[in-house]
Parts: structure tokens; C-alpha cells; sequence
């Protein structure tokens, strides 16, 4: 843990991955251990208590196992040339490591919930006025800040591998190398993020307002498509929830009636940089909610996700609201690369 992990960069993975032909498995035998053990001490060293919760020492304990792992895989008897049955069994190690860890949002959220029930029974046994909200908590908010920031760094490294693999001898892959694709259009991915959550909001509440996509169409970049469609599902969820509620309370019960959520993809010819806005009409965040909104666990549904998340019945479909996670991840998300 004492060594620093590689900062990662989409430009010099690209050049690593297509110019120098860098081999991924080289570099993550070593890399790896390092994530994990920053991992390990991340888990460890949470504040006010919540390293000591159940779920945070199940998620830890997983990290220690991982770290284990891929430091008593033997080493590539050729140093930067493994062969393929060297490759093939590096593979099933990483395919091992990923399914491992891909519940862990949802176990440290589970174990923020038993922080926080842990804070109530101490409020009802003292007899005190404790804040239950994260945003009170600066410490733990920068603590899960960093260690999900990093987290995503290693699930990309894991899942970049398994996918070039994958896709090797892969003639129609077009401009992808692993997850990475080198003309990710965003229009496209709207249109994927919008059918996404559209259909969720549908599957929960039985109709969902219509999403229009303006702007730049065809606006393309080299970016992880993942990722972006990870972050459009969360604000669309949010956005197409709100409508809902806001419009049904006003008497309109079909959601083709409600006015429409807007995706503007905005860009210029002389700027690198794209700005995605969602605008919606669902009637905005109350003033004295604004300085919770990024805090996690902090939802404004009154029935929600977490109920799921204590009696383990949370299944592959994510909720529509409540988890309280998406968007301090989104934005993590938004800023990594």
C-alpha cells in the first residue's frame, strides 16, 4: 500500500494498448496487488466508526482475498511474453476477481445503513440529538469519495482486460479497444440511457414521460460508453420520477401528456469539451435538500431501496430511487477520465 498506483489516462491507455502493444496481463500482475492493498487500507481507515460495520469487513475481507489471489499467481516463466495458457489462466483469474467485487456499491451501502442504524440506537439509548445525515460527516463523504473513485479505476483496469480478450481476432469491433470506444457517440448513448430508464420507470410506477434528445447529434469522442451510460441512467431516473410525481399530483395521469424530459448535447466546433443537460420539469430541489443531494444514502423517497438492502433481496434490476448512491457515484464517474 505504500506504492503508488499507475494514474490512469484514456489517451495513454489507447497508445500503451495500440501503439506499443503493451500486454495487459504484465501489467496488471503487478499493478493489482497495489490497487487492492490501497483498497484494503481505504476500508480500514473509514471514519467515525463505519470501518468496523459488518458489511464494510465483508467488503474488505474480499479485497484481502483478491490481493492474495493475484500475488500467488505464479509468475509468466517469460517476463513480458506469457503464453497463451499463461494468458487463459490470468483471464479466468480476472473474470473471478470482477464477479467477486461487483456487488460491493451495494454492500458499502448496506454497511452505511448499519452505521446509521448503529447512530439511532445509540441516540435512543443516550437519549440525544445525533445527526443522522451524511452530509454532517465530511470525513466519511471524502472517505467513500476516494476509495469508489478508486474502486472504479480497478473495475475499469479488470474489465478492460477480460473485454481485449474478448474481443480478440474480432474483425466488425470497429473503433473499440476493450471498453473503450474511440467514436463513442453520444446520441447513441442517450438513446440507450433513455430506453434504459424509461423502461424501469415504467416496470415501478406503470408510465413514463417521453425523453427528447437535441443538439449535437453524431457528436462523437473517445470515452468508455459504460460509463457514460451509467451516469445518463442515474439523472434520468431522477428526472423521469420527478415528472411522474410532479404531474400526477397536478391530475395528469398519462405520462405522454406530461411534458417531456430534454437530453441537450451541446459542443462547438472550435471545443473539445461536451456539455450533456438534462432538463426536466419535475419541480426542482427544495433549497434546504441542495447540500444533501451528493451525500450517500441520502434519498427523498419515502419508500425506497432499503429495505432490499437489509434483507438481502436486492435483485439485478436497480432500483428506481432510494439507494442514495447515484449520483455522489455518477459524479465520481464524470470526473475520473
Amino acid at each position: 500500500a505504500s506504492k503508488a498506483q499507475t494514474r490512469l489516462d484514456l489517451d495513454n491507455i489507447i497508445q500503451f494498448i495500440v501503439v506499443k502493444q503493451y500486454n495487459t496481463s504484465v501489467f496488471l500482475q503487478r499493478e493489482l496487488p497495489i490497487r487492492f492493498a490501497h483498497h484494503v487500507l481505504e476500508l480500514w481507515k473509514l471514519p467515525n466508526g463505519l470501518y468496523h460495520m459488518p458489511s464494510v469487513r465483508a467488503a474488505r475481507r474480499q479485497y484481502v482475498q483478491s490481493f492474495m489471489d493475484v500475488l500467488s499467481f505464479p509468475p509468466f516463466k517469460e517476463q513480458y511474453n506469457p503464453s497463451p495458457e499463461e494468458e487463459e489462466q490470468f483471464l479466468e483469474l480476472m473474470k473471478t476477481i470482477d464477479n467477486r467485487h461487483k456487488d460491493v456499491m451495494q454492500t458499502l451501502s448496506k454497511g452505511v445503513l448499519e452505521f446509521k442504524n448503529e447512530g439511532r440506537a445509540n441516540m435512543r439509548h443516550r437519549g440525544k440529538n445525533v445527526s443522522l445525515l451524511m452530509a454532517d460527516y465530511p470525513h466519511v463523504q471524502t472517505a467513500l469519495d476516494k476509495f469508489f473513485s478508486n474502486r472504479i479505476g480497478t473495475s475499469f483496469l479488470i474489465r478492460q482486460h477480460i473485454s481485449l480478450r474478448e474481443l480478440e481476432g474480432c474483425d466488425d469491433c470497429g473503433n473499440y479497444i476493450g471498453l473503450i470506444n474511440r467514436q463513442t457517440d453520444l446520441s447513441e448513448v442517450a438513446r440507450d440511457a433513455s430506453s434504459t430508464a424509461r423502461h424501469l420507470c415504467e416496470m415501478i410506477h406503470g408510465d413514463a414521460p417521453e425523453i427528447d434528445i437535441v443538439g449535437s447529434r453524431g457528436r462523437t469522442l473517445a470515452h468508455v460508453p459504460s460509463h457514460v451510460f451509467y451516469m445518463m441512467v442515474e439523472l434520468l431516473k431522477n428526472s423521469l420520477r420527478a415528472v411522474l410525481e410532479n404531474y400526477r399530483n397536478k391530475g395528469v395521469d398519462s405520462g405522454y401528456d406530461m411534458p417531456p424530459i430534454i437530453i441537450n448535447i451541446a459542443d462547438s466546433e472550435n471545443n473539445e469539451d461536451v456539455c450533456i443537460k438534462i432538463e426536466d420539469q419535475g419541480g426542482g430541489i427544495k433549497q434546504e435538500e441542495m447540500r444533501h443531494v451528493w451525500s450517500y444514502m441520502y434519498t427523498t423517497v419515502k419508500t425506497d431501496a432499503r429495505g432490499q438492502l437489509e434483507d438481502g433481496s436486492m435483485g439485478a434490476l436497480p432500483p428506481m430511487a432510494g439507494f442514495g448512491f447515484g449520483l455522489p457515484i455518477s459524479r465520481l464517474y464524470a470526473r475520473y477520465f
